[in-house]
């Protein structure tokens, strides 16, 4: 049975402190690996990481299986680079050794992301997470502390926002609007949070990506669109809340306009849409009677929207002022 002994750096600490370039594959170039980190950062976990492969080595190797041993590694950004950097890697290797089963060897969740496409081709026989053993006393913990909260990983998950929380206090509190400093801290901490527990970084960054690409590629005219066909939907908005607080005793009414006020929103963004679909040369001819034929729904159902609104609020009013008289 060959088996492979995979190590995995998510955020390529090897890369980035000792210059090492990966896939590191062999037992010799893991060891040199491994000699070259320990120097250049002897703190760094992924130094155990590498020692702990060569020992899962020389354990498969003493049960009489083929071994290879190697490291892949993915980007200090880590997200969708780093992943698709390992997910190359990953193949690189097993084009030189195509191996029965897989054994991973990592030093924390963040780096067993990667099982699941390592799985789905190969079967993983065995996981080895690296916990490195310290010293338990006060010390020992307020060093591995402040040691965390050097690297990168803690500054971007845990010091970030507590940063901008602190900011928002204080500034906030300086216009004297501690009631809205708070609510916006917890908002802005509950988001943070959702991001966070639904891994919906990636996501984010894919988005992110989406929109460089398209602004590099001069698709101004669709972002531009875009963005105008939010517009209505905001001022939509406004209105049908603005309808909804003065007249919640007539809760028919309000119904029947906010449903208008939605479906000339969607007919407006319809027609943005079309128009934008020719001007970035999806279509090759203009779509004019689409365009009219959106646009003019969404005028005469704006039209009709806030006529009614304008009779009600009138008759309203007529009838407020003969109770009076009465």
């Amino acid at each position: 049975m060959k088996t492979l002994v995979l190590c995995v750096d998510r955020d390529d600490d090897l890369g980035m402190k000792a210059k090492i370039k990966s896939p590191v594959i062999g037992r010799k170039a893991n060891l040199k690996a491994a000699v070259a980190l320990g120097l250049a950062d002897p703190e760094d976990s992924d130094v155990n990481v590498l020692l702990m492969g060569l020992k899962k080595y020389q354990e498969y190797k003493d049960m009489g299986r083929e071994v290879e041993l190697a490291t892949i590694c993915g980007d200090k950004n880590v997200g969708i680079k780093s992943d698709a950097n390992l997910m190359s890697q990953f193949l690189e290797v097993v084009s030189r050794f195509t191996p029965d089963t897989v054994v991973l060897v990592s030093d924390g969740a963040e780096d067993e992301y990667v099982v699941p496409m390592i799985s789905a081709r190969y079967p993983v026989e065995h996981i080895s997470r690296v916990v490195v053993k310290q010293k338990e006393n006060i010390e020992s913990t307020i060093y591995i502390l402040m040691s965390a909260l050097k690297e990168p990983k803690v500054k971007n998950r845990l010091i970030t926002p507590l940063a901008v929380s602190l900011l928002l206090l204080g500034v906030l509190t300086l216009f004297n609007m501690v009631y809205l400093a708070y609510g916006a801290i917890l908002t802005f901490l509950g988001i943070y949070l959702i991001i966070w527990v639904f891994n919906l970084r990636d996501t984010l960054s894919r988005m992110a990506l989406e929109i460089r690409v398209t602004l590099r590629s001069r698709r101004y005219v669709f972002i531009t669109a875009t963005v105008l066909s939010m517009i209505p939907l905001l001022v939509v908005l406004y209105i049908g809340w603005d309808v909804v607080r003065q007249e919640t005793s007539i809760v028919l009414f309000s119904s029947l306009t906010l449903t208008m006020l939605l479906l000339t929103v969607g007919f407006f963004v319809s027609a943005f849409l079309t128009l934008s679909s020719y001007l970035i040369g999806q279509r090759g001819t203009l779509p004019t009677g689409e365009f009219s034929t959106y646009s003019l729904l969404g005028v005469l159902l704006a039209a009709t929207t806030l006529l009614m609104r304008g009779t009600y609020k009138e008759r309203m009013a007529t009838g407020g002022k003969v109770e009076a008289k009465e």
